[in-house]
């Protein structure tokens, strides 16, 4: 140091090294030749110390920290940065998919990586998407480095998120075999869940009704409770039929106002921030949906709600839409859902007889539903126990089954045990409807009877004057065929009889089905009147 009570000037022995934080007056006087003189001083202060440390945000200032977007330009500012001693003289950072040490900020060495500004804001465009950070040095006047100080990071997201496995209470579809656009055959059951076919050949991936993957996504996976998929394995697909198209999109609930939905999304990069669902009539409406607005679940993949629009044969369409961290939302659409709560309708009477050693139980149309064409029919057979459990209807006794069918044959021998005789049976028929409401229509009673009759008498009688008429107590003529019930009597009337020849009448006494033989009058001769008398002589 230079003393400046010193006559002669010099450098001070001991005191070439300052005091932290202390300040030092230099006085520089230079004389010339002419004994002019000039005189400078100047202040020193000595500062050691690295500034203090801020924090560094992601976002521009004056606007919430930002996680996640969707631009690719990025934006920080920082603030927090100071140095008592000397005060910050500027700033250098580094923009990078990870934070960055004291060793890549060097006064020296120059990077291409490290930018030197005298701001406290800085912007970057990422080359592509991914989560990015900024670290920060701050220097002050005597070049001392800050510790880095490095951003949380900023996701950057371009891609919207997904929707998949829609599943909603309560609802029934037809039931098939699907395959997606790889070729992979699903079995979508009645609850609409899927479960992939092992190993199907050529039959099964030939009857399999193709469905693209958007939509074949909205089917829930079956699942065990543990999680795991459940896989069909099958031989064959001979039992299994191709799902109907409709049902692809088209799908039945069976309660009224109440509905319950839930999902699965996903977002790799960002993640989920919010879900909303909306209800509409029409799939044209997703941007505003009329019968429910969108609604936030609050995070949830789940919806549970009550609207009294959502009535028996109601038509309407789920949107679930999903929003990631990074701003941007996807949607998809379900439907459309038929509101279905009515159970199926019967009116008329179900006969049975027995035909050929084959019950056949026969009726007339006397099955109704808004859904005719997905009813499934199924029929059982009872006495005083159940003597055959609900099975498919069958064809045989005269019986051909039909589109709806109105009748049904149930041969004895797939009986469990045999009829016995004078025992009153009953024949079930239950018919479900597509959302597996079901109505049970019973018979009228069968009492099977097995043992012939008692053959009775047949008397001819024709009363005074009444020859034009032929009267049996129990009748049958050769000419004429007539049931007769439990009636024992029967008049037949306006018959053009030949004179002078004997009729006779053949009855059959029956049980059921069982008859006897045919019994026969001793027959009824027909006298002509006097005038034909005369005229045959």
């Amino acid at each position: 140091m230079v003393d400046s009570n010193n006559s002669h000037g010099g450098i001070l022995d001991s005191k070439e090294t300052g005091v932290h934080d202390s300040d030092y007056y230099v006085e520089v006087t230079v004389t010339n030749q002419a004994l002019l003189t000039t005189k400078l001083d100047f202040k020193v202060t000595i500062d050691i110390s690295p500034p203090h440390t801020g924090v560094v945000h992601d976002g521009q200032s004056g606007h919430p920290e930002v996680d996640y977007q969707d631009s690719l330009q990025l934006h920080v500012h920082w603030d927090g940065f100071f140095d008592r001693e000397s005060g910050v003289m500027f700033y250098q950072y580094i923009f990078s998919s990870h934070c960055h040490g004291a060793d890549a900020f060097d006064l020296d060495v120059p990077s291409q990586q490290v930018t030197e500004t005298y701001s406290t804001s800085a912007s970057w465009t990422a080359p592509t998407v991914g989560k990015y950070h900024v670290t920060v040095v701050a220097f002050n006047r005597a070049l001392e480095a800050s510790d880095p100080v490095c951003s949380d990071g900023v996701t950057v997201d371009t891609t919207p998120p997904s929707v998949s496995e829609v599943a909603v209470r309560d609802s029934r579809v037809m039931e098939g075999l699907v395959k997606s656009s790889d070729n992979v055959v699903w079995f979508i059951d009645a609850h609409r869940r899927r479960a992939q076919v092992v190993s199907p050949d050529d039959s099964c991936r030939s009857m399999a009704t193709p469905v693209d993957d958007e939509r074949l996504s909205l089917f829930p996976i079956h699942r065990y409770i543990n999680g795991s998929r459940i896989h069909m394995y099958t031989d064959g697909c001979g039992s299994l039929v191709g799902m109907p198209p409709t049902f692809i999109t088209s799908l039945y609930v069976c309660r009224e106002h109440h509905l319950f939905v839930n999902w699965t999304g996903s977002d790799t990069e960002s993640g989920i921030y919010d879900y909303e669902l909306g209800l509409m009539s029409d799939p044209s409406g997703e941007a505003a949906p009329d019968i429910l607005p969108y609604t936030s679940t609050h995070h949830h993949p789940q919806y549970q709600g009550y609207h009294t629009r959502l009535s028996e044969g109601q038509q309407f369409y789920i949107a679930i839409k999903a929003i990631n961290k990074a701003g941007i939302s996807a949607s998809k659409v379900v439907g459309p859902v038929n509101v279905h709560t009515l159970y199926p309708g019967f009116s008329g009477s179900i006969n049975v007889m027995l035909e050929s050693n084959v019950l056949v139980a026969r009726w007339n149309k006397a099955f109704t539903d808004p859904e005719l064409r997905y009813l499934k029919y199924e029929v059982s057979v009872s006495g005083q126990s159940t003597i055959i459990p609900f099975t498919t209807l069958q064809s045989g006794g005269g019986c051909t089954l039909t589109s709806p069918p109105t009748c049904t044959a149930v041969a004895l021998t797939d009986l469990h045990w045999d009829l016995h005789h004078s025992h009153t049976y009953f024949v079930s028929v239950r018919v479900t409807n597509i959302v597996g409401l079901s109505t049970v229509a019973v018979s009228e009673p069968y009492v099977h009877d097995v043992m012939p009759p008692l053959r009775g008498v047949v008397e001819d009688v024709i009363p005074a004057g009444e020859e034009s008429l032929l009267e049996i107590d129990i009748s049958g003529t050769p000419e004429i065929s007539e049931p007769l019930g439990s009636t024992e009597r029967l008049i037949v009337g306006n018959l053009a009889l030949e004179p002078g020849r004997t009729f006779r009448a053949a009855v059959k006494f029956c049980a059921g089905k069982v008859c006897t033989k045919p019994t026969h009058s001793d027959g009824v001769t027909v006298i002509p009147h006097p005038q034909q008398l005369e005229a045959w002589h």
